[in-house]
């Protein structure tokens, strides 16, 4: 190859030519003969070929599972766009609902107001005419009392007499309270 020469720090004019398969480093023909003198070795240029292929087999893997991540990416990316399109239809769906339920309620709110309207009058008016009859009744046993203490007190035969019978019939007569008879 047209490299540079690279030379051993040990022995400066011994150029790293060898390489330790077992320490897994350049070496220069001293250090393999000292120091890695049981090693196994090879040449630079043999341990070249035999790790580029094995770096070939390992980048091709590795663009393998570049690929499969990549891919894993791009499904990952779909499913948070799908979840984000749910989402949005779901929340429009809920909105929709809640509105028409909205709309229901309200519906059914007014009839029951309406209902509430309707028997409230229908009872007011029933409590009306019957306080008008109580009324009624209070200024006829108001004027038959009066009348009564009138002839008691007036000392006239006449009256007296003639009073008691009126005073008999009003107080026989039946009074109307809260839909029953009272005598």
């Amino acid at each position: 190859t047209s490299q540079r020469p690279v030379f051993c720090l040990h022995h400066k004019k011994e150029q790293l030519k060898l390489y330790c398969e077992s320490c897994d480093k350049l070496t220069c023909r001293d250090c393999q003969l000292q120091e890695h003198k049981d090693h196994r070795y090879q040449f630079i240029e043999e341990a070249f070929q035999n790790q580029k292929v094995v770096l070939d087999t390992l980048v091709t893997k590795l663009m393998e599972k570049s690929e499969y991540i990549k891919r894993t990416g791009e499904e990952i990316q779909n499913r948070i766009l799908e979840v984000n399109q749910n989402q949005k239809r779901l929340e429009q769906d809920i909105k929709i609902a809640i509105f028409t339920l909205m709309i229901e309620v309200n519906k059914k709110g007014k009839a029951l107001l309406h209902q509430l309207e309707c028997l409230a009058k229908d009872h007011r008016l029933k409590l009306l005419q019957q306080q008008a009859e109580v009324s009624g009744l209070s200024k006829q046993l108001d004027h038959v009392t009066n009348f009564a203490k009138w002839a008691v007190s007036s000392g006239s035969s006449t009256a007296l007499l003639y009073g008691k019978r009126l005073v008999k019939l009003e107080h026989c007569s039946p009074l109307v309270w809260d839909g029953r008879s009272h005598g």
